[in-house]
């Protein structure tokens, strides 16, 4: 599989420069854009928190205000000296006017920013019912000692369990609409808590901060979505024309490659790290005069099937012409150690045996095929590659003239 991979990425490499620099430069601008939209989500999500921390505060000194207001309009109007909730609720059912007072008193806290403000309190039963309520407009408030449902049960219990100050920012898909954060500030009396004063800041400020931001990250998104359109397009046309230029690479009849991209190919390659093979099918003109050009034609195709089963998957091998086939191994390190030269002879002389003991095989019909090869293991002494091709082919001719179906080893100088 590796090497099926890097046999892809070698031949990928000669598609046209403008294309490998069109999609290095839209990648490179795909990830700064990625980058830029991670740090403008991580750079909103801080400012909403620095926001909602300022805001936090703001509600936590208002709250102690309130507090000390509600305390001293109790204190100033009745003969309660605290904030005592048993006491509190016998007046407060007697005395209309007090409750009007102190809903008042909340109410003067209404902002753009604060939306709701009431107390509510836990009675004998664990239900918590509204004690007074400042909210605008009078319809939207809570009556004295009605049930009140919170959205957020779990922010209750931690503010009862606790005793102190907590908050909880509203998700939008939760059923309370319009509000952002929901501060809650115990009242306590002698450690316990007699009742819960109740801040809802608006949504405003957050949608406002929202507004403002949202055209910057849309603008973020269109350019991402584009930038890996136009990405896939370079690359899928990329790809067609790396498959045109298979196409003119390959041989039609027999699936290996031509002579034409040993044209493009020669320049490429390191004549210190490969060796040169030509083999070529014996008596292939006796076989397609006696069993026709068809059968010629199989015999060329078994042939390139069994010369690409019995090299590596980096390994070249190109149709040269009419009945001869050139094999380039790479990967060979003769130039550093001569082991090679005995394994590449080795393997030339396997691929001999391999093609002679199996025949072409056509319905009841059956052809037997050698192959003569001539082998130049000492590439990497060679000037050029067609030099290199050159002493092979000599060594093929040799190996015709002593008999064929054998191999011959090129020597520096002539042929062994």
């Amino acid at each position: 599989m590796f090497s099926k991979l890097k046999n892809f990425i070698y031949n990928f490499k000669y598609i046209l420069n403008l294309h490998k620099v069109l999609i290095a430069i839209m990648i490179v601008f795909f990830l700064s854009l990625t980058w830029a939209y991670y740090s403008f989500i991580k750079t909103t999500r801080l400012t909403f928190r620095n926001v909602s921390s300022s805001e936090v505060k703001n509600v936590e000194t208002m709250a102690n205000i309130i507090e000390k207001n509600i305390i001293f309009t109790i204190k100033h109007h009745t003969k309660i000296s605290r904030f005592c909730l048993r006491e509190l609720l016998k007046v407060l059912a007697e005395d209309r006017k007090l409750k009007r007072l102190l809903n008042d008193v909340l109410s003067l806290y209404i902002t753009k920013n604060i939306k709701y403000i009431y107390v509510v309190y836990k009675d004998r039963k664990g239900e918590y019912r509204y004690l007074i309520d400042g909210s605008l407009p009078l319809s939207e408030r809570g009556a004295f000692r009605q049930i009140f449902v919170p959205a957020n049960t779990r922010l209750w219990k931690r503010c009862f369990k606790e005793k102190m100050d907590v908050y909880g920012v509203q998700n939008w898909n939760e059923k309370v609409y319009g509000l952002w954060i929901t501060y809650l500030h115990p009242i306590l009396c002698n450690g316990k808590i007699q009742a819960v004063l109740v801040l809802d800041v608006s949504s405003g400020t957050y949608s406002k901060l929202e507004d403002i931001l949202a055209p910057s990250r849309h603008y973020l998104n269109y350019m991402i979505m584009f930038t890996t359109i136009i990405i896939l397009c370079i690359f899928l046309e990329t790809m067609l024309l790396f498959g045109e230029q298979r196409k003119r690479r390959i041989d039609p009849l027999t699936g290996v490659y031509n002579r034409s991209y040993l044209r493009e190919l020669e320049k490429t390659l390191d004549l210190k790290k490969i060796a040169v093979a030509m083999v070529d099918i014996d008596h292939f003109k006796k076989i397609n005069d006696t069993y026709g050009h068809d059968y010629g034609d199989l015999a060329l195709k078994n042939v390139a099937k069994q010369l690409m089963l019995y090299t590596r998957n980096y390994d070249l091998v190109i149709r040269y012409g009419g009945e001869e086939f050139l094999v380039i191994f790479r990967n060979y390190d003769g130039f550093r150690n001569k082991r090679y030269v005995k394994n590449i002879i080795r393997v030339a002389k396997r691929i001999q045996r391999k093609i002679s003991a199996n025949p072409v095989r056509v319905e009841d019909l059956e052809i037997k095929l050698t192959v003569s090869i001539g082998l130049d293991p000492f590439t990497y002494k060679r000037r050029t590659l067609y030099e290199s091709i050159t002493m092979a082919d000599k060594a093929l001719y040799m190996a015709k003239r002593t008999g064929r179906n054998r191999v011959i080893i090129a020597r520096l100088r002539g042929v062994f």
